[in-house]
């Protein structure tokens, strides 16, 4: 994926979990380090070609966490059991 691939699929795929309880059940579950699972399930919600990589994946989370601080935020208010991050990529907040 190119890094604007990633970005569009991060927003993508970030409001479809906030917004759909399908897809955030089937989510919830998945192991965050367990990427060919996760890729699967991004490729499947957003209509991607290609299933997404690791590096992709990872790319996607630095950039929620860079980017979409306020609907990642919106997010975990909503889903407060929800992890915050993916694999070794953390999900910060600093006050």
């Amino acid at each position: 994926m190119t890094d604007v691939q990633r970005r569009a699929t991060a927003a993508g795929f970030l409001h479809v979990l906030h917004t759909s309880p399908e897809v955030f059940n089937e989510w919830n579950p998945i192991k965050k380090d367990d990427y060919a699972a996760l890729g699967k399930l991004i490729q499947k919600t957003v209509g991607l070609h290609e299933t997404p990589s690791t590096e992709d994946i990872h790319g996607m989370a630095s950039y929620i966490d860079a980017h979409l601080k306020d609907e990642a935020e919106k997010f975990h208010q909503a889903h407060a059991d929800a992890p915050r991050h993916v694999g070794s990529v953390a999900y910060m907040q600093q006050s």
